[in-house]
């Protein structure tokens, strides 16, 4: 919805200040809201989460992991396009490491635990991980 209110907001812009000044004032409403609901619709934790989540994309080491659980994901409202959560063991520098990750893919439901998986996980913080690759 805020991704929605901004991009209405910046499309009538231009058109209030080209044609119809009386637009300028809704535009910048609906542009400052559409901030706002994106700034505050995800909670911090979560986006610091996926923000982590996708620097280990682009930046982890790989490491040879075993799925531990495969289960039906029943979040509602924020998460509620996670359909499975996969949880795994990795080891890094001999150290055991657990990490879960959510998947909008239902294929992943067909994934057994003790199945052998890829993961990347960050040089500087390994418990920060994710599946490799990202899609089913």
């Amino acid at each position: 919805m805020g991704t929605f209110l901004l991009t209405v907001g910046l499309l009538m812009v231009p058109v209030a200040v080209a044609y119809l000044r009386p637009l300028g004032v809704p535009a910048v409403i609906l542009g400052g809201l559409g901030m706002l609901l994106r700034r505050t619709a995800w909670p911090p934790a979560l986006r610091r989460e996926q923000r982590q989540r996708l620097h280990a994309l682009r930046w982890g080491l790989p490491a040879a992991a075993e799925l531990t659980r495969v289960e039906r994901d029943f979040v509602p409202g924020v998460k509620a396009g996670s359909v499975v959560r996969l949880e795994y063991v990795f080891t890094v520098h001999g150290e055991l490491l657990h990490g879960a990750m959510p998947s909008p893919h239902v294929l992943d439901l067909q994934r057994r635990p003790g199945e052998g998986i890829w993961v990347v996980y960050l040089p500087d913080d390994p418990s920060v991980s994710a599946l490799w690759p990202p899609g089913p």
